[in-house]
């Protein structure tokens, strides 16, 4: 989780219940934040104890709309849910409303590298794993804005490890390079042949003719069996995947 629930709450004067949330103990938090009528700290409170549609009620609940606790604690609420994106888009509109305010970079943040961990799949081995370009794309986009916006040493590194893992799926390989250099080899030595054989026929139309296939026959060899890494990487993870992401 890349949300921390508390974080809102330590710029504000210490709750009973906040205190218990601390420690902790959420049902206890719970019953003193419904004591006191707070519906963000029962939000909270629901969040921890797993029960996030009920949380996200008390969120839409409490008022003012474009409250900084309301809003963060509904964006957490929203990313537990597998709502991630939606969580950001309201975010990024409460940073319009507080700029540059740490908390608030701080659940954005957050919510972006959600929104990047619920996009890729995941394996059984707790992996998340690039498998189409939407994925693609969209964890790009995260981590070009997240490195914006992470104000914290957890968040950074984040950005840094799926920025890594974009920057090694980018780069072009071959999916299989024993293929690559045998169908290379046999159109080279078809074009050579026919080129050959038309020199010493004097016929120039051969030899252009040979020339033109042995490159059409390279050329489709390394078409067909060029990959980024990530698509390679992909099929070998394929039988791992419990979780799927974006299509």
């Amino acid at each position: 989780m890349w949300i921390d629930p508390l974080v809102k709450w330590r710029t504000a004067d210490p709750s009973p219940g906040f205190v218990e949330l601390l420690a902790g103990q959420p049902e206890t938090a719970l019953s003193l934040f419904t004591e006191a009528g707070d519906l963000v700290g029962q939000g909270d409170a629901l969040v921890a104890l797993g029960r996030q549609d009920e949380a996200v009620e008390r969120f839409e609940q409490a008022t003012p709309e474009g409250d900084l606790k309301v809003e963060c604690g509904l964006s957490q609420a929203l990313v537990l849910q597998g709502e991630a994106s939606a969580a950001v888009l309201r975010l990024e509109k409460l940073l319009v409303a507080y700029p540059g305010n740490a908390v608030v970079l701080h659940h954005l943040t957050g919510a972006l590298l959600e929104t990047a961990d619920q996009a890729r799949n995941l394996t059984r081995d707790e992996e998340h794993v690039i498998t189409s370009q939407t994925q693609f794309e969209v964890c790009a986009g995260v981590a070009r804005r997240a490195a914006e916006t992470a104000v914290d040493d957890n968040h950074r590194a984040g950005v840094e490890a799926l920025t890594a893992e974009l920057t090694t799926g980018s780069r072009w390989t071959w999916s299989s390079q024993p293929a690559v250099l045998g169908y290379s080899l046999l159109g080279g030595l078809v074009g050579l042949g026919l080129v050959g054989i038309g020199g010493s026929m004097g016929n120039i139309v051969l030899v252009v003719l040979g020339a033109i296939l042995g490159a059409i026959v390279i050329y489709l060899a390394v078409m067909s069996f060029r990959r980024q890494a990530w698509q390679i990487r992909a099929v070998r993870a394929a039988p791992l995947v419990w979780r799927h992401g974006l299509r």
